[in-house]
């Protein structure tokens, strides 16, 4: 058989499988779930055919479509833990172990190259001219800085955040207490 024929002939199959798998219903594409039959026997097997209500896959050459809807694949999924407990214990674990190693070394590498970066710079900065000078004035103007609120845009504030701190959420009270901090 030729390379033409072959691509033919798997062309000709999966078109064949589209027609047995796939229906119109009200001018909607619609899928035939192949497990619907087995979990849910009172139910319509024909779904929509789209990512919403089957899992997308590549491998699936006449519509990329998992042969079974979502509802169905997670309790095949979640029956098949059940069975081979052992086995789906031991792949958490080791996915796990892999991930959490590999997550922790990444995760401290760039903290440490962020924060070493991160002041080298703000040092560098604060040597030049500009960097001398903005920061202090930057300093200067927080000190000195006053904020002009109308009582009226005040209480509208507080009604809008239910007298809670807009940053942590706590009420005017507690707020008081931790912090020692008055906003009114």
């Amino acid at each position: 058989m030729t390379i033409n024929k072959k691509q033919e002939a798997q062309k000709r199959l999966r078109e064949e499988k589209f027609k047995r798998e796939h229906k119109l219903i009200d001018d909607i594409d619609h899928k035939i779930c192949n497990k619907h039959h087995i979990f849910f026997p009172e139910e319509d097997p024909w779904l929509i055919a789209t990512e919403e209500y089957f899992y997308h896959n590549d491998k699936n050459q006449s519509d990329f479509l998992h042969p079974c809807c979502k509802r169905c694949a997670i309790i095949k999924s979640r029956i098949n833990q059940i069975e081979n407990e052992e086995r789906a214990k031991k792949t958490k674990l080791d996915w796990y172990k892999d991930h959490k190693e590999l997550n922790w070394k990444r995760a401290n590498e760039w903290k440490e190259k962020d924060h070493e970066y991160a002041l080298q710079c703000y040092n560098d900065w604060l040597k030049t001219e500009n960097g001398k000078i903005s920061s202090k004035s930057s300093y200067e103007k927080r000190k000195s800085k006053e904020h002009q609120i109308y009582d009226i845009e005040w209480d509208n504030l507080k009604k809008y955040f239910d007298n809670k701190c807009c940053y942590c959420g706590l009420p005017i009270e507690e707020h008081w207490i931790r912090y020692r901090v008055r906003f009114y």
